[in-house]
């Protein structure tokens, strides 16, 4: 009844308490959350999914058989490190998530594509005559059909890349070993690589591993340079809200110290410190949490960042009633050491 009390002769201080931290945290969610989008953190990339392995084979029928064990793709293909440059061939249809800004290239039978033009007009085009459609490569002639516009992901220098069909590749490489390269929606299971190392060892196989990283996005987003940024929004976001918390005590100090002459111990006086601190972060957080979502359901074009949205909110709020709370704390025990209540 006392906070209840003081609430409604104060009215006005609480309305413009909640209306300002509501605000605060519906800024936070929507800068963090496109902090998240922008960099890539709430979905996995392409390096995060792809898993190359050097066979030391050059038999086609060895790596048909491994190709077919494996399930759940989004799309393979195979490389071959030549002396100066690296042929490369999709053993399936090429996933629309390579795509950089432009249609993926399809490469037909007697076709060659190239990643980097400077690289390779520099090492097979004559530059006294630089209209020649055609070139040849490994001791094949290949139409010259343009740039492929893909994103790779290959323990090579991704700038020598040829594409080519796979028929074609199978006749020009010339290296004893080949990159299978597997892409991925989703991370490998420990079960999906022990069978694919089985089917390795059923070949007759030698086979190295290049693995992705196993970070999770939690790690990718604080390890930023931009959760600098998230860092600066949350002290100050606590600095403020503590200051507030520390005023609506002052205000009632006189209160608290009719209380104690009363008798009430500290422990009570603290648990009406923290209900009044409680009170105000809650209504705060449910009317900025309410923004949030008005504006996520009926304005998409204001928010980038969707996936996870919920998990993605929780944890924002967590973190911020843990920071608040925590800084909200250590301001009010320094006025009540200070104050000797």
């Amino acid at each position: 009844m006392l906070l209840l009390s003081y609430i409604k002769n104060h009215i006005l201080l609480h309305i413009a308490s909640f209306a300002m931290y509501s605000i605060l945290l519906f800024i936070m969610l929507l800068v963090i959350g496109e902090i998240i989008y922008d960099n890539g953190y709430d979905r996995l990339s392409i390096e995060d999914t792809t898993y190359t392995f050097r066979i030391y084979t050059d038999d086609r029928s060895k790596v048909d058989s491994i190709v077919q064990s494996i399930d759940d793709y989004s799309d393979i293909l195979v490389a071959s490190e030549e002396n100066d440059y690296v042929l490369v061939s999709f053993l399936t249809p090429i996933s629309e998530n390579r795509n950089i800004g432009m249609p993926i290239t399809v490469v037909n039978k007697n076709e060659i594509a190239y990643l980097s033009t400077v690289f390779f007009y520099d090492n097979f085009i004559d530059i006294n005559s630089p209209d020649v459609n055609s070139v040849v490569v490994g001791d094949k002639e290949f139409e010259v059909i343009g740039q492929q516009n893909i994103q790779l992901c290959l323990p090579v220098e991704i700038v020598e890349v040829l594409c080519l069909n796979m028929d074609d590749f199978w006749d020009v490489a010339r290296s004893d070993s080949i990159l299978l390269s597997i892409y991925k929606d989703e991370r490998m299971s420990d079960g999906e690589l022990d069978a694919l190392n089985k089917s390795f060892v059923d070949n007759g196989i030698t086979a190295v591993k290049y693995l992705p990283d196993r970070i999770s996005s939690a790690s990718k987003v604080m390890n930023s340079d931009e959760v600098r940024l998230i860092y600066i929004m949350a002290i100050l976001s606590c600095l403020c809200f503590a200051r507030l918390t520390l005023m609506l005590v002052v205000n009632r100090r006189e209160e608290y110290r009719i209380m104690r002459y009363c008798g009430a111990s500290k422990m009570i006086i603290a648990r009406y410190i923290l209900d009044h601190v409680m009170f105000v972060l809650t209504v705060s957080v449910l009317c900025g949490s309410v923004l949030y979502w008005v504006f996520a359901a009926f304005s998409k074009d204001l928010f980038s960042y969707g996936g996870s949205a919920f998990a993605f909110y929780l944890l924002v709020l967590a973190g911020y009633l843990a920071a608040v709370l925590v800084t909200s704390g250590l301001f009010i025990l320094a006025k009540a050491a200070k104050d000797g209540y």
